[in-house]
Formats: structure tokens, sequence, C-alpha cells
């Protein structure tokens, strides 16, 4: 039988190498395009889930078909410390997006932390609600 001693320096060997694994996130090299592009359409809802806050989209395509496009956020909780909830955006309202798209033409696009100069505009009024700026360095 192993004595207590061991077992605690095993335990924290353990948490020591297996940690940063449990932390890692997701990485998005090669997922997405380097340039911004805008998109235009109508919300059809905005869900407030983790890992990332998701808006859908419809948008019409060149030929006026719709595309229901995704555009996503940072995580819920950065969401709220910038003022945004799960209401402030009604189905129907009309939204013009600029982030990154998805590399392999995919209707998604990226609005999240590394997406600089990304931003969602109420169309109608031309108010820009969310803006991901880069960080101060």
């Amino acid at each position: 039988m192993l004595r207590p001693t061991l077992l605690a320096i095993i335990a924290a060997l353990f948490t020591v190498l297996v940690s940063p694994l449990a932390s890692a996130h997701h990485g998005t090299a090669g997922r997405y395009e380097d340039n911004l592009m805008e998109i235009s359409g109508t919300v059809i809802n905005l869900m407030f889930i983790n890992p990332h806050a998701l808006l859908a989209v419809e948008v019409e395509d060149e030929n006026g078909n719709p595309v229901r496009w995704m555009a996503e956020f940072n995580n819920p909780p950065l969401m709220a410390q910038e003022g945004w909830h799960k209401d402030i955006l009604k189905p129907g309202d009309r939204v013009t997006i600029i982030g990154l798209p998805m590399k392999n033409g995919a209707p998604s696009i990226r609005l999240s932390r590394g997406a600089d100069g990304a931003k969602v505009i109420m169309t109608d009024t031309g108010e820009v609600i969310f803006t991901e700026e880069p960080p101060n360095r």
C-alpha cells in the first residue's frame, strides 16, 4: 500500500501536468479568413450559450435565396460585461455584421476575440451595438 505522502506527491504531479490541458481552449488557426467581410440580414435569434454566444441571421444570397448565417461571439459572461443580454436583439431586427468568414465557405462569421474590427450594426439606425477591438498593447 502506498504511503499518504507518496500519494500526495503523485496527486500534485498529476495536477501540475494535467491542469494546463484542462484549461486549454480550441484554436481558430486555419478556420477563418484573415480579412473582414460584411453581411446584412434579419435576426432569427440570439443564443446566450457556452462556450460562445451565437447569433442566427437570415441573409439573402446573390440569387435572393435565404441563407442562415451564424455569428460567433465571445462567451456569455464577457458579453454581459459589455452590456449584452439575451434580449438585446429580437427576431426581425435588421443587422449588418462585419467579421471573419470561415475559409471553407460555410455561412459562419467570427466576432469573438481575435476578430479585430468586427462589428454588429443596427441596419435601420446605424448604431454600432458590438465591436471587437484589439487589446491594448
